[in-house]
């Protein structure tokens, strides 16, 4: 009798309905310490030297100084001087940045999955599903204090990706609707000039995406072809504005180093295939596909959705053109430099990837689904959700997976390391040293504009909480970010005593 309670308890625990709460659960649980840290968040040097640049040149003569010395970035170059605070001096309302950050790329997701999936979603599965897909990239995100609490990063790479979004949410309503509309090609058009002034690798993707559309409509002889090769154009010479700009190549000079063409294909190649056996070893990702699979699923199985263009891409293809587009997008960073792209990039480049993972998922389910007697879709048409066994399996393994510190060494040292960012944003909010970083930024500010003294020795921050702090000034007066973080300030020097944290690499 109780055996028998127990399992009726047990499959009613599990039903859709428990499951969708359990979710929204998650969803919080996942998004809240980094929403909190957010209050406690402070800008980096950059961010200091784009302020002045901004203050000491004003609007037009900023943009072209950056442009001819340093980037080819237009777009991104107006989001540095125009938008930070820093600028402005809002020191108390930084907390904007990464809560506005999270919010944009939240927004942007929601416009795209409304783009796919139409009606058949429900406004709060659209938003829910978008929750998800933010809280799966930044448990795994490589670099969060870059991406999401320093605002030169947001603006180069966070805000330019809620921006591809809002691109591919554009792209998909002008090439699906029934008859081409000259408002909507406009709209993509700007929208494709704006992302190719953002950095290389989302320029890229955007360009190889209208060209693949474009060979699409070519082979099938649509009506689009020539709106799309008049748009592949048009995206080709902004690419080509933003790359060849002189501080592009004045940049590229301070390196002195040629790198060889083999090389550049090779690390691009080899560089995408380990991010992509890194990612797809992420349990978490892997976990929660599981765990999704039914409503893709339903997804699939619906006849009036935007997606059913994809029954016609066999899912291998899929794959092929998806890791092609990521080995491209691969390639600036070892044209420039001759190595991986930094973190933030990375960090970046795995949010496109996760989307990209789950279109090619609905792909295969949808493709599969034409065929009547394959299991999958047998699967499909007999049920939507897992059986109550699996699904706490699955919710247990994944609880299970985000709590362990993976301490393989079994080293007390590594024990309560975080397997993910969300358990070490935990551990920087309740440990206090999240709180503790903050003070001590508040009582630099303080002592800056008290202090009257031209050369002044700062205090090395005892609070390094990794989830905020990307770099800080140095013990040398004379390394670039302690001199610009010193006229920001008004002062002729600043540094700090022993202890400090060395130069970034």
């Amino acid at each position: 009798m109780l055996l028998t309670s127990l399992t009726t308890y047990w499959r009613r625990l599990f039903t859709s309905g428990n499951q969708r709460r359990m979710a929204w659960g998650l969803l919080v649980l996942g998004l809240l310490p980094f929403v909190v840290l957010s209050f406690y968040s402070h800008p980096a040097l950059d961010d200091y030297s784009d302020a002045l640049l901004r203050n000491r040149l004003g609007f037009w003569e900023a943009q072209r100084n950056l442009y001819l010395t340093w980037t080819g970035r237009y777009t991104t170059s107006l989001l540095l001087t125009e938008l930070s605070p820093v600028y402005y001096r809002w020191m108390g309302i930084y907390w904007l940045v990464p809560l506005g950050a999270l919010l944009v790329l939240g927004g942007s997701l929601y416009v795209l999955l409304s783009t796919l999936t139409g009606s058949f979603w429900r406004r709060s599965t659209r938003l829910l599903a978008s929750g998800i897909i933010v809280v799966l990239w930044l448990l795994r995100a490589s670099s969060i204090a870059e991406v999401l609490y320093w605002y030169n990063g947001v603006a180069v790479y966070t805000l330019p990706t809620a921006l591809l979004l809002l691109w591919l949410a554009a792209m998909l309503r002008y090439w699906q609707a029934p008859r081409p509309a000259a408002a909507r090609w406009l709209l993509v058009a700007l929208l494709s000039v704006a992302l190719a002034g953002t950095n290389e690798f989302l320029a890229l993707g955007a360009l190889s995406i209208v060209g693949l559309l474009w060979l699409w409509e070519l082979v099938r002889r649509g009506h689009r072809h020539y709106a799309l090769l008049i748009l592949l154009a048009l995206l080709g010479l902004a690419v080509a504005v933003s790359f060849l700009a002189p501080g592009n190549m004045q940049r590229a000079s301070t390196i002195n180093r040629v790198i060889p063409l083999y090389w550049i294909a090779l690390g691009s190649i080899g560089s995408s295939a380990y991010m992509l056996l890194n990612w797809l070893s992420n349990g978490v990702l892997l976990i929660g596909t599981a765990l999704v699979l039914p409503a893709l699923g339903r997804l699939a199985a619906a006849p009036n959705v935007r997606l059913r263009w994809l029954s016609r891409i066999h899912p291998v293809l899929m794959a092929l053109m998806l890791v092609g587009i990521l080995v491209l997008m691969s390639i600036p960073s070892y044209w420039a430099t001759g190595g991986m792209m930094p973190l933030r990039a990375r960090a970046m480049l795995y949010f496109v990837f996760i989307i990209s993972w789950f279109v090619l998922i609905i792909n295969v389910l949808i493709y599969r689904h034409q065929s009547l007697n394959h299991p999958v879709t047998r699967y499909i048409r007999r049920s939507y959700v897992w059986p109550a066994r699996l699904s706490s399996l699955l919710w247990l393994w994944l609880l299970v997976y985000l709590a362990t510190d993976h301490n393989v060494r079994l080293l007390r040292e590594n024990m309560g390391q975080g397997s993910n960012n969300a358990i070490v944003a935990y551990r920087d909010w309740f440990s206090g040293e999240a709180r503790s970083y903050h003070a001590e930024q508040t009582r630099r500010y303080q002592l800056l504009a008290s202090n009257h003294a031209q050369r002044i020795q700062l205090s090395p921050l005892k609070a390094t909480p990794p989830s905020l702090l990307y770099y800080d000034i140095t013990t040398d007066s004379t390394y670039w970010g302690n001199i610009v973080y010193a006229r920001y300030f008004g002062k002729q020097a600043i540094w700090i005593g022993p202890g400090g944290m060395a130069p970034p690499q």
